[in-house]
């Protein structure tokens, strides 16, 4: 059980943008990217673990209040709003996308082919039709945030929904088994199956040079596909056994979550970038998000599509439950308290759906925004945050040796005995201090680094953003 709820924690559409990510950075680069940062998640869950079993905390805010104190706490608390209101956005561009796929199939709509070389007619249809695409993908954002999402923020009892968004495991797991199957059969056969548009093999089939961009953008969003910082302490508490046992049991089911997600998303990551997102290719087949890539009249990627839209469906009160719980926690509205609190809950209920979807019409790529939102506030929760306990947990160690020391009793009066204990003591807490410099050093120039990439990371999305069209071809430069 403990495993299904880390692995359903980490696991959601993080997985569908690594292919693009892989062939954009090349197989090396995007190796060491997804190595780095698997390592340094595992580390820092094991010490979040370590930490709630030392100091007896079993929340987040009061992990950080007992080794870091306030100004870490208000960060964190802020960053946590930021990264979950970047998760609704994108689940408003993935249900929106979904059911556009389902549209188009219904309505018997092709997607739009771009011309290989020049032409007027062509070119002219083209665009018209990349016109329509775009018009009709607006609509459906707003069908999904303002209708389906807006109608969901009123949803307060979310015990039956967080059960159903549970088996979030499962349908990863079809979709990176369907996807093998469908990489599998198109190299084979070197058609892709159901293709609408013209396929052609990427060149080169295993993408080895990095782009540049994606060189200085893409490592903040590889620490979004692991999340299991927020959910430890609570479930430290919550877990049925005794309180020798819990540490045992959770870092045995974070070790096996470990495994088997990394697995999972990698298989992802290697077969996507097979078929998809070379520069000799169609634009039909550079989508961020792998499964905008199959033809909306594949039944087997379908399948997942509509699995994947009731997974977001059921997910999204969840997702704005705990993010409207945590602002209200910050100005103390208890929407239990009064009505005119549960007025206030459910008002920022809805602006929080409503600020979502405007933010997703505006910006209708998943990719950049998971950039964005990692760039700003996952640098604090998925980097800064671990560091931060981690330095100061053995500043606080060396405290606690340190008064010990100085309270301590002679056991005999045994004047050698008492003196070589005082010197092992001494011994002990210089060493302690030894590593607290070392923690120190290593965290505020490791520190240092990611907030500079970061900082690089975020204005370079931004520039791309509003200076660059990455959808532009032939016909766009004629």
């Amino acid at each position: 059980g403990t495993i299904m709820i880390m692995a359903n924690s980490c696991l959601g559409s993080a997985i569908l943008q690594l292919p693009y990510r892989f062939s954009k950075l090349g197989l090396a680069l995007g190796s060491f990217y997804f190595t780095l940062v698997t390592i340094f998640s595992f580390w820092s869950y094991r010490l979040i673990t370590k930490i709630c079993g030392e100091y007896k905390t079993y929340s987040v805010r009061s992990m950080l209040m007992k080794t870091c104190g306030k100004g870490a706490t208000l960060l964190v608390d802020i960053s946590t709003v930021g990264i979950f209101f970047g998760g609704l956005c994108g689940y408003c561009i993935i249900g929106s996308d979904y059911i556009h796929s389902s549209y188009m199939w219904i309505m018997k709509i092709k997607p739009c082919q771009e011309p290989l070389i020049f032409d007027p007619t062509e070119c002219s249809n083209y665009l018209s039709c990349k016109e329509d695409f775009q018009f009709r993908n607006q609509i459906f954002i707003v069908i999904m945030g303002f209708g389906i999402f807006l109608i969901e923020s009123f949803i307060t009892n979310i015990k039956v929904l967080n059960t159903i968004s549970s088996f979030a495991l499962l349908i990863v797991a079809l979709t990176v088994l369907f996807v093998v199957i469908r990489v599998i059969q198109t190299l084979i056969t070197d058609q892709l199956p159901y293709a609408e548009v013209t396929w052609l093999r990427p060149d080169p089939i295993i993408p080895t040079i990095p782009d540049v961009a994606h060189v200085l953008i893409d490592l903040p969003s590889f620490f979004g596909l692991y999340s299991l910082q927020s959910l430890i302490p609570p479930y430290y508490a919550e877990i049925n056994v005794s309180v020798d046992e819990r540490q045992s049991i959770i870092k045995k089911s974070t070790n096996i979550t470990m495994i088997v997600v990394p697995i999972l998303y990698y298989i992802m990551a290697i077969s996507g970038s097979l078929i998809f997102n070379g520069d000799n290719q169609n634009k039909a087949y550079q989508h961020d998000n792998i499964l905008n890539n199959f033809s909306s009249s594949d039944i087997l990627m379908a399948i997942v599509k509509i699995m994947y839209t009731g997974v977001i469906i059921v997910s999204f009160p969840v997702v704005l439950f705990t993010l409207r719980s945590s602002i209200c926690s910050q100005f103390r509205i208890d929407r239990k308290f009064s009505k005119k609190h549960s007025k206030y809950f459910y008002i920022i209920g809805v602006s929080l759906s409503c600020l979502a979807t405007v933010f997703a019409m505006l910006v209708p790529k998943l990719s950049v925004i998971i950039d964005i939102f990692s760039a700003i506030f996952g640098c604090v929760i998925h980097f800064i945050m671990p560091l931060l306990i981690n330095v100061n947990q053995h500043k606080n160690l060396s405290e606690i040796t340190t008064e010990q020391s100085n309270h301590m009793e002679p056991l005999t009066n045994n004047i050698t005995e008492q003196l070589t204990g005082d010197q092992t003591d001494e011994s002990n807490i210089k060493t302690i201090h030894k590593i607290t410099k070392g923690w120190k050093t290593m965290s505020y120039v490791g520190g240092t680094i990611i907030v500079i990439y970061d900082t690089v990371s975020f204005i370079y999305t931004l520039v791309n953003l509003f200076t660059k069209n990455p959808t532009r071809g032939i016909c766009d430069d004629k």
